[in-house]
This record gives structure tokens, C-alpha cells and sequence, in this order.
């Protein structure tokens, strides 16, 4: 599992540091306090995992990241400019249990970004590289400078990195989509697409495992009693795929365009969980999202109950729900905020000023309540001051 993650003047993330200390954590704060960066983030330093296993050089695996979401720039990356501060570099990385596993990534940009030219350098556990991006017709391109350490004998792919981390943010149009298979085993998409063709997979290949997420969705969604499927054309071609079909209480075969959003969203993260195919980092933004506060607690008791049985599974959530802290640990939650100069500050639930007193009385989600976030803008020393 991840362990702790460090972030550095990428976008609000000017000195962030996360302690993980648990396989479940949950980030909780205002909209716009850099939640969702953090995720970005985790996912661009686990996309290093996937990448180098098909590499040829470094430069190829940096190149390829630079390349892979045609909406990121240089200026996307570098850092939210905050009052007071306008940095020269950003830094990211991640470290695993024991040290075994560690990503990071370092970016120089130059004075002036509208070069979008910038100098990188990789950590990994057992090779450090730098070298130069720089923009030609639009695409990032790279080459080695001469600082390569460590050379003799080294292979790229012996170099352990974390799996790819799934950064699921469902749309609710592309999971209802009848598609067609395209690779087998399918997938399941960070934006839900392919949802009803890996249920049909988990359905025919691992029937208990499809048992088990079923019995968990109708203990999330309550008045549901079945999955099941159904053939629909897809759109431009003259094929047909699986779309699903909800058996409720009172009325059978609800296609699933049909289903509010928090029920397909809920289906999805069971699915996700459940998907022996899946990452084993799952970083889920909004975990509450259109669920019924019940729903939402009894999910938080399935998940609970699948990384208990997934020793590999962790799984990283933002939530705006204190019924969700009600089912976690204290030091299950990190409360984010942004200080006065607009940049993220991150605190254990733990280091609230207040929490030793009423750690006994309160559960996490009544003292999130009660206490807030602004406690987090607050330095530390003025934080253990307080507490004292």
C-alpha cells in the first residue's frame, strides 16, 4: 500500500504531506481545497508502473505520461500561482511499505513557461535519471542529459513501481452505454464505461465473487434484489452489447438507463472492488455521491469488509458526508483546507485542537461536524498550543 505521499507546488499542493496509516483513508474538506489534485497526483506517479513495463527508456516513459491527456500542459502541472508565491519547480512522490516501492517525479520549469520546456528528474528505488522535455508541434518529446547515474548492468523493467492507481470518476451516461468488448479481460473505465461487460465477465468466469457484489448491492441499494442482462445495439455499429437490467421489490428489469445516479455509482464502486482485474490503489472522489445517508454507511461496512478479505486492496476516498466518518477510525480521516495565501494545509483528524477531550464522546463524522475545518489553517505549533 501506499504509505505516505509528499506533493510540492503542484497546482495548490505547495507542501503537502499524507501519512496513510490505514488500507482506507478518507480526505474530507471545502470544495476547491485540493482533494481531487491530491488524486490527480497519486495517478500520475502510479501511471510510471504501467508505463515502464513497456518502456524503452526513461525519456520514452516520461514522454508518454507528458503525452497521455491531451488537456495537460506544463502550466497544469507547475502549480497554482498563490498570492505570495509563484514556484520554480513542482515535486511529487510516493512511498510504499517497508520501502520497497517509491516513485517520484521532479520538474525544473524554466523561467519563463511559456517555453513549456522543463527539466525532470526520476527517483525510482533503484536508478536515478534526468533529462529534458520540450515541446515540438505540440507533443512532448525528451532526451537524456548527461547526468544518468548508475548505468552498468541496469534494466528498466527491474525497477519496482506501484500499479496503476484507478482515479474513478463515473459519468452516469457512459455506464448505462451498451459496448462492445474490445479487450479481454474487459475493463472497467475510470469514467464507468465497459460497467455491464465486466458484471457479464464476473458473471460467467467468477460466479462467487459476482455473488458476492450482488448481495453487497442490494444491501446498499435495499429495496434491490437482482443484476441481470439484457442485449442493446450499440450506437454507429450494427452490433449489439450488454447493458444491465435491476430487479427491485415491486417491479422487474429496470434498464439501467433508468437508474438514478446513485445507484449506478454505487454499482460501479462495488464493481471496481470486487473486479479481480482492478488496480490495487482505487482512489474514489465523492464517495457519498446521490447515496442515501444508510446506503452510505452500509457501503462504507462493505468496503470495509472487502479490504479485510483483499489484504492488496487500498482504497482512498473524498467525501462531503460525516455519515462516512462515522464508519471510519480517527486516523482514517485527513481534513484538507486552504490556508490564507490559497494553498492546501492537511491534518490528521487526530491533531484537532479539541480531539483528546472529546475523542470519548464524539464519533469522527459528529466532531467533523462540530469542529469544522478551519482548525486546519492554524500552524502546528499554534495547534498544539490550543490543545495544551
Amino acid at each position: 500500500m501506499i504509505t505516505s505521499a509528499k506533493f510540492q507546488n503542484f497546482k495548490a499542493l505547495r507542501d503537502v504531506k499524507i501519512d496513510f496509516q490505514s488500507r482506507m483513508t478518507v480526505l474530507v474538506g471545502p470544495n476547491g481545497c485540493g482533494k481531487t489534485s491530491i488524486f490527480q497526483a497519486i495517478q500520475l506517479l502510479t501511471t510510471l508502473g504501467t508505463l515502464e513495463r513497456e518502456a524503452r527508456s526513461y525519456v520514452h516513459i516520461v514522454t508518454k505520461i507528458a503525452n497521455q491527456d491531451k488537456e495537460i500542459n506544463l502550466s497544469d502541472w507547475y502549480g497554482r500561482k498563490c498570492l505570495n508565491h509563484s514556484p520554480a519547480k513542482f515535486s511529487l512522490s510516493i512511498i510504499g511499505g517497508s520501502n520497497d516501492y517509491s516513485s517520484s517525479i521532479e520538474f525544473d520549469v524554466a523561467a519563463n513557461t511559456q517555453t513549456q520546456n522543463a527539466k525532470l528528474k526520476l527517483d525510482t528505488q533503484k536508478d536515478k535519471w534526468s533529462g529534458y522535455l520540450y515541446k515540438i508541434d505540440g507533443t512532448w518529446q525528451g532526451r537524456d542529459s548527461d547526468e544518468r547515474e548508475d548505468q552498468d548492468g541496469y534494466s528498466v523493467h527491474e525497477t519496482k513501481h506501484f500499479d496503476r492507481a484507478m482515479f474513478i470518476r463515473f459519468v452516469s451516461s457512459r455506464m448505462v452505454a451498451p459496448q462492445l468488448v474490445e479487450q479481454y479481460p474487459p475493463q472497467l473505465q475510470e469514467d464507468g464505461s465497459g460497467l455491464a461487460n465486466v458484471l457479464m465477465h464476473l458473471y460467467s468466469k467468477y460466479p462467487s465473487r459476482f455473488e458476492q457484489l450482488q448481495s453487497a448491492f442490494c444491501r446498499v441499494i435495499r429495496n434491490a434484489k437482482a443484476i441481470r442482462f439484457d442485449k442493446s445495439a450499440v450506437e454507429g455499429t450494427k452490433f449489439f452489447g450488454d447493458v444491465l437490467l435491476i430487479d427491485y421489490d415491486h417491479i422487474q428489469g429496470v434498464a439501467a438507463k433508468h437508474l438514478s445516479s446513485g445507484t449506478l455509482y454505487g454499482l460501479g464502486i462495488l464493481t471496481a472492488i470486487f473486479n479481480p482485474e482492478s488496480p490495487s490503489v482505487i482512489l474514489l472522489d465523492d464517495l457519498d455521491n446521490g447515496l442515501h445517508p444508510k446506503a452510505q454507511m452500509e457501503l462504507l461496512d462493505v468496503l470495509q469488509e472487502v479490504l479485510k478479505e483483499q489484504p492488496q486492496l487500498q482504497i482512498i476516498a473524498t467525501s462531503h458526508s460525516p455519515y462516512i466518518l462515522d464508519r471510519l477510525e480517527p486516523n482514517e480521516v485527513r481534513i484538507l483546507n486552504l490556508d490564507e495565501d490559497g494553498c492546501t494545509v492537511c491534518r490528521s483528524l487526530e491533531e484537532a485542537p479539541e480531539f483528546d477531550r472529546w475523542k470519548e464522546s464524539m464519533t469522527p463524522g459528529e466532531f467533523w461536524s462540530h469542529f469544522g475545518d478551519d482548525w486546519v489553517k492554524k500552524p502546528k505549533a499554534a495547534t498544539e498550543l490550543a490543545a495544551s
